[in-house]
């Protein structure tokens, strides 16, 4: 049973709000967000009916990516008062993905493998 990447496109479009053409661009990045999900999947366990959390789970991982990427990619911007604004709103993009992302693998969590590898930042 694999992944279907059309679902997971979709879902990355709708998630990320984009339109077809703007997600063309990223279409890489979710396939490896789809690869990622699925050698993090124990596919002994997988189901027929968990398929849709465990596509939900490769869409955030690419909403997530994206995140990053942008934030990467963006130059600060400096106020009069100090303030880094588009910064702060890139980040506050990258922790709303972040949060998304660890939802969806709750979801999943008893499909994960214990043989794969997910990297998670862990708190404190």
């Amino acid at each position: 049973m694999r992944l279907d990447q059309k679902t997971i496109m979709s879902e990355f479009i709708m998630l990320a709000g984009l339109d077809e053409t703007e997600a063309s661009m990223y279409e890489s990045v979710v396939l490896e967000a789809m690869k990622k999900t699925e050698t993090a999947l124990d596919m002994q366990k997988l189901q027929p009916s968990d398929l849709a959390a465990c596509e939900h789970l490769a869409a955030c991982e690419a909403v997530y990516e994206l995140a990053l990427m942008r934030c990467a990619g963006e130059r600060y911007i400096v106020s009069a008062d100090g303030r880094a604004g588009q910064r702060l709103e890139s980040m506050s993009r990258v922790d709303a993905a972040e949060k998304l992302r660890e939802e969806a693998r709750a979801r999943v969590a008893g499909l994960l493998s214990e043989d794969g590898f997910v990297f998670a930042l862990a708190d404190g």
